[in-house]
């Protein structure tokens, strides 16, 4: 059996093809699943909570889905949300989890966004000219988002899990 801490982010669509936590789960490890709080993850958790318990974890693969990190229980699989475009939501992820965790084996930044230009395309076959109005039709505003929570928040949560990471 697995003994690891691992954190998955992600958005709630991503978790239906997250076969990385079926694999921890059913290998015994306690899974933090983090999303938005407008992201529906109660049913996969749920999913994952109702998972045979094949490596004899008992009391540890207990059966709670919380919207937030409880202090006293065991749990297998804990959902918890999470803004990642704001550093204050990232860090005090980070402390719940340092709460309950002396470290951390696995962190599995997979949260994303993808903002598609007003004007669409087909990019494989559309001309040049079209290409190009359907690109500059982008707003500034979606590529900032877009980097914000593509690249930048990933940087903030493995800086601020880095402690856990390292123990």
């Amino acid at each position: 059996a697995m003994s690891q801490a691992c954190v998955s982010i992600a958005k709630a669509r991503a978790l239906n093809t997250d076969w990385h936590l079926l694999g921890l789960v059913t290998n015994g490890a306690k899974v933090y699943v983090v999303a938005l709080p407008t992201d529906p993850i109660e049913e996969k958790v749920s999913e994952l909570n109702e998972l045979d318990d094949p490596q004899g974890l008992g009391d540890r693969a207990s059966k709670l889905v919380a919207s937030h990190v409880p202090t006293q229980s065991l749990t297998w699989i804990l959902q918890i949300y999470l803004d990642v475009s704001k550093k204050d939501s990232i860090a005090e992820l980070a402390t719940a989890i340092r709460s309950r965790e002396s470290h951390l084996d696995v962190l599995i930044s997979n949260a994303g966004i993808r903002r598609d230009p007003p004007i669409a395309c087909d990019v494989l076959s559309a001309p040049l000219s079209e290409l190009q109005a359907s690109m500059w039709s982008s707003r500034h505003s979606d590529w900032a988002d877009t980097f914000c929570v593509n690249t930048t928040a990933h940087y903030f949560l493995s800086v601020a899990m880095l402690p856990l990471l390292a123990a």
